[in-house]
């Protein structure tokens, strides 16, 4: 599984989980789907933090789901250190 791969199944076991409102996972998929469109890595993962970054902030996430969300942008901090570093 490459890295692009790993974060959509992240991202799908959070869109999958009910106990996350339906706005909430709506906008974790709208992430997901646009992992499809984008090829330039560095991008993919700006854009990623960025949206990332919001979703977290919203009052409406349950804990456990937040706690997942750092996680996920804790990879992608890597990944953005590794892509530098080539």
């Amino acid at each position: 599984m490459n890295e692009k791969e790993a974060l959509r199944q992240m991202l799908s076991n959070l869109i999958e989980d009910n106990t996350i409102p339906k706005n909430i996972r709506i906008r974790i998929e709208e992430v997901s789907e646009k992992m499809k469109e984008q090829q330039d890595m560095p991008t993919l993962l700006s854009m990623m933090t960025y949206s990332l970054e919001d979703i977290v902030n919203d009052v409406n996430l349950p804990m456990h789901a937040r706690t997942t969300l750092w996680n996920i942008l804790s990879e992608i901090e890597m990944l953005k250190e590794k892509h530098r570093k080539k």
